[in-house]
């Protein structure tokens, strides 16, 4: 309830029916979540629990230590990249961290696909954690609200990568790595800012997947 006043105190909360029924729905998904198997803790079995939340890192971090978050260069060609963005939750505890992430769907059948090709936020947030905490294990998870479920970031990579080699940030592991075939989120990130930087700024449009207006578009 309090959270649901400060929301509405600061933001546009469209209908108040709409808005009735949301705040209605909110308390039911969160005891679905909690009474779920796993409690909403993706990480119960590392003892990692919930520390905090809202976690902002780079520009507006409120933790001195999330200020600075940055994808190092390895390469001639390659220059600093600094990230910003706000983590959902953090759960810590002996020997390590993990980020979880809320989504409020399902686990969509082609989760692990997707993130392969172009979903790079759960690297992102792990690359916080090791620069701000420096805590010897880290891993993300998805909490997704739909249907309690959850996915981490070792189910995400499978049994022919591991974590370090997703961030490693050297240039003789990101070498090998590219020879294998295998992804690295440092290098995913210096190629997309690359294109950009050398003036390539086309659309890459996804198609009409995910799109809330797919069911009525006549196009």
């Amino acid at each position: 309830d309090r959270a649901a006043r400060k929301a509405e105190s600061s933001n546009a909360v469209g209908h108040p029916a709409l808005r009735k029924l949301g705040r209605e729905k909110a308390p039911r998904m969160v005891r679905r979540v909690l009474s779920s198997e796993h409690d909403g803790q993706p990480f119960r079995h590392q003892r990692w629990l919930p520390e905090s939340v809202e976690v902002a890192f780079g520009r507006g971090a409120q933790d001195p230590r999330f200020a600075r978050v940055v994808v190092p260069p390895a390469r001639p060609d390659e220059a600093e990249v600094a990230l910003n963005g706000k983590i959902d939750r953090i759960d810590a505890g002996p020997g390590g961290a993990g980020v979880v992430d809320y989504k409020a769907g399902k686990v969509a059948k082609n989760a692990r696909r997707d993130f392969l090709v172009s979903d790079f936020q759960l690297p992102a947030y792990v690359l916080a954690l090791r620069q701000a905490l420096g805590v010897a294990r880290q891993d993300a998870a998805w909490l997704f609200l739909g249907d309690q479920d959850t996915r981490d970031l070792t189910w995400v990579a499978g049994k022919e990568q591991t974590i370090d080699e997703l961030m490693a940030t050297d240039a003789a592991t990101r070498d090998r790595l590219a020879a294998e075939g295998k992804k690295n989120f440092a290098t995913e990130v210096h190629a997309v800012v690359g294109r950009l930087r050398a003036g390539d700024v086309g659309a890459r449009p996804h198609d009409c997947e995910r799109c809330s207006y797919k069911r009525v578009c006549r196009i």
